[in-house]
């Protein structure tokens, strides 16, 4: 991953970065184009103060010293779905939970980091700006998260129940 220094659209007085519309997808793809063509995955964008805000279609997480998942405010983000969900399930879990503006620096000195998204789900990121990211990628918390996750909606979770749709299929 690296991490977007010079594109900062996430502004609120711009387009709130709750609002899923192409006006706030333009100028991070350019910036992901340009990353993927010097060797990177994908991006993480900054906000108008140089906090991490979120990639051009994921959220971010990280796990600190002290086993924390921590993530940007909702505030500063768009409100993803698998983002929601995880949090529901670190917190059902016992995982603590807080939502903090973070540093770029943060990120490097984690234990764990991922990203998340209807398509990616959970994805661990073994490295930003060429410094890797803990001891084993994924870490523990993500693949504990991600195992629950697929579990959950797999429907072998009674505890999370309430989040499926049955169909009947006669």
């Amino acid at each position: 991953m690296w991490i977007e220094k010079d594109v900062r659209n996430r502004r609120k007085d711009i387009v709130p970065p709750q609002a899923k519309v192409a006006a706030n997808y333009a100028s991070p793809m350019q910036a992901k184009a340009i990353a993927r063509q010097a060797g990177y995955d994908d991006i993480l964008l900054v906000d108008e103060d140089g906090y991490v805000a979120e990639g051009p279609t994921s959220n971010v997480f990280l796990v600190d010293r002290d086993g924390t998942l921590v993530t940007p405010p909702a505030a500063s983000v768009l409100h993803g779905v698998t983002r929601r969900s995880l949090i529901e399930i670190a917190e059902h879990d016992g995982i603590p939970v807080c939502e903090q503006r973070v540093r770029p620096e943060d990120l490097i000195g984690a234990e764990e980091v991922f990203l998340t998204g209807t398509s990616a789900m959970l994805m661990p990121v073994a490295s930003i700006d060429d410094k890797p990211i803990g001891a084993s990628v994924p870490g523990p918390v993500s693949r504990r998260l991600a195992e629950r996750f697929e579990a959950i909606t797999s429907g072998r979770e009674p505890d999370f129940e309430h989040w499926l749709t049955f169909v009947d299929a006669g």
